[in-house]
This record gives C-alpha cells, sequence and structure tokens, in this order.
C-alpha cells in the first residue's frame, strides 16, 4: 500500500485494519504526516509497529522525531529509539530528558542520562535539582562532579540544598570549590553533611570560630603540631597537610577508589608548579585528592589563596 492511499481512509479504518495496512506499505511520507496519522489514533500498538515499518523502508528519525511521539509509542520502543537517534550523534538537553522522564521508568532515564553526561553535557544546578526524585544519589552526584568539572562553583546555599541527594564526599567537593566566604551559620549548618576535617579546616580558613568551645575543651587537633593526634604514619617528621588528614594515610600518594587496591599515577603529584588553564594562575600543589575524580588543592601566586581543581584544569 501507498503512503497516500493510506492517509486518504485511516480515519475510516478500525485499528486492527490499520495494523495490517501498516504491514503492507511500500514507503512513508514526511514527518509531519505521520506525526498527525499516529496521534490520530493515540495507540502505542500502532506506533510500534508503525516505527518498525518505518525502519523496514530505510527511514531514521531525529531525537527532536521521536520526543514528539512519546505518547504513542510504548516505553521499551521509545528508549530504543531515543538511543539510536544518539548512536547517530545527537545530544540530549535538559528539556529533552527532562521530559522524558514523564514516559520513561528510571533505569531507562538514568541510561539516556549516561549517554548524555558521556557527550559533555553540563547541567545548572537548578537543573540537576530538577532530577532528584527521578534517580538515584549516584547519578545526582554524576550531574553534580561534571558541572564542577566544567569549572562549576555551587554556593553554601545550593550546597545545603543537596543534603541526602549526593554522598559526604561530593558534598565534601562542593564546599571545598566555594571560593566565597562562609559564614558561622552555614559551618554549623554542613556539619554531619560533609567531612569532620573539611569542616574545621573551612572552620578556620574562614574565621568563624564554630569550634572554639571544643578546642577550649582540650580538642586542639587542628592547630597543635606536637599533638600525637597527628601521627598518621609519616615518617618525614612534618604535620601531614590538610587533605592527608581528610583522606587517611598517605592521602597524597594512595587511591581512595577502591580502598586498599592498586595505585593509579596522576599526571600531577604534591610540590609540582602548575598553571590553571582557565585564569592563568600559577601554583604549587600541596596535596591531592585522590577520586574517582582525581583533585588536586594549589596554592596559588604567593600562597595567600589556595583553591581545588580537577586535574584536566591545570598543566605543567
Amino acid at each position: 500500500m501507498k503512503w497516500g492511499e493510506l492517509l486518504q481512509h485511516y480515519e475510516d479504518w478500525s485499528e486492527k485494519t490499520v495494523l495490517s495496512k501498516i504491514a503492507s506499505l511500500e514507503d512513508i511520507g514526511p514527518f509531519d504526516e505521520v506525526e498527525e496519522f499516529l496521534n490520530f489514533f493515540g495507540s502505542q500498538e500502532i506506533g510500534d509497529a508503525f516505527v518498525k515499518k518505518a525502519h523496514e523502508l530505510g527511514a531514521v528519525f531525529t531525537k527532536s522525531q521521536i520526543a514528539k511521539l512519546d505518547e504513542v509509542l510504548s516505553e521499551d520502543t521509545l528508549l530504543e529509539e531515543m538511543l539510536q537517534a544518539l548512536r547517530n550523534g545527537d545530544v540530549l538537553s535538559y528539556e529533552e530528558l527532562y521530559d522524558l522522564s514523564y514516559y520513561l521508568d528510571e533505569p531507562a532515564l538514568e541510561t539516556l542520562l549516561d549517554d548524555t553526561l558521556k557527550k559533555g553535557a553540563v547541567f545548572k544546578p537548578e537543573q540537576i535539582m530538577e532530577f532528584e526524585s527521578l534517580v538515584d544519589e549516584m547519578w545526582m552526584a554524576a550531574m553534580v562532579n561534571q558541572y564542577m568539572r566544567g569549572g562549576g562553583i555551587f554556593t553554601p546555599a545550593q550546597i545545603l540544598e543537596f543534603e541526602g541527594l549526593v554522598d559526604e564526599k561530593t558534598m565534601t567537593a562542593m564546599a571545598l570549590r566555594w571560593n566565597g566566604s562562609f559564614s558561622k551559620s552555614d559551618i554549623e549548618d554542613l556539619e554531619g553533611l560533609i567531612d569532620d576535617a573539611a569542616l574545621h579546616e573551612l572552620d578556620r580558613k574562614n574565621n568563624t570560630h564554630y569550634f572554639d568551645d571544643d578546642d577550649e575543651e582540650g580538642d586542639d587537633d587542628w592547630d597543635d603540631e606536637d599533638d600525637p593526634s597527628y601521627d598518621y604514619a609519616d615518617t618525614s617528621g612534618e604535620k601531614p597537610g590538610f587533605f592527608s588528614r581528610l583522606f587517611g594515610l598517605g592521602a597524597a600518594n594512595k587511591v581512595v577508589n577502591g580502598g586498599d587496591g592498586p595505585i593509579s599515577p596522576g599526571l600531577f603529584s604534591v610540590g609540582m608548579h602548575v598553571r590553571v588553564l582557565i585564569s592563568g594562575q600559577e601554583g604549587t600543589i600541596i596535596d591531592v585528592i585522590e577520586g574517582p575524580p582525581r583533585m588536586y588543592m594549589v596554592s596559588l601566586d604567593d600562597g595567600s589563596k589556595v583553591d581545588v581543581y580537577y586535574e584536566e584544569n591545570l598543566t605543567f
């Protein structure tokens, strides 16, 4: 059957008849006619059958076309057709991915999110938040890390919004990347959400004195270089760096992506002089946060400022 003949009569046919006519099609028309035809019936059975026949006739659908058929395709067909469009080079936008969440279950949505992130898509903090009830903690963290990897920074207020949505390690990285100041209230709110060592360091750096009461009671581990609590199997005779305390024994040299697994060498190491690609500032690496993803603590210029960068943000 020719496409033109189908268009002339389909409104008078039953769904069963239409299914038989689709199977005998010899060609198909432009997409706007296809969309009108499929939406007339609103049947996933007819939609799936038509898409299958269209492929047999050599048709290829774009992500935008598939998105317009989301109500007339079954979940399995919608996912497979969208993945095929992505294999052809398409990349989903935030809006397209979010709209698909109405028609796909969590595993299917995460499959598309994985493809989208691998192709370099970066979502803004407010966009990431929209996925909080749609994907699990791992994927929320993946979007957050992608945003930070692209140079994005979360404000203290934004960091707190992610409470319970990402793991402690990601929350800690978000807090350490903030290049502004934290108030005493911020430090209090972050307690229990980020690593304790990181929280103490932020308290010290911002002079918020949140832990002063603890210090008065004898908890002065953060300032007393002679305190035995600084013995982290460091035989160099020097007080270990902050991130060595933060991530455990030998954090500057040990990988934390598999417990006591094999060491994965990074491009840079402590003591190296590096340049920040985005700003052009130069500095010295003073500590390493082993990932994934690996991050470096850099003392910039004259040492008056310290910031944390991903490996790809630095060069020699």
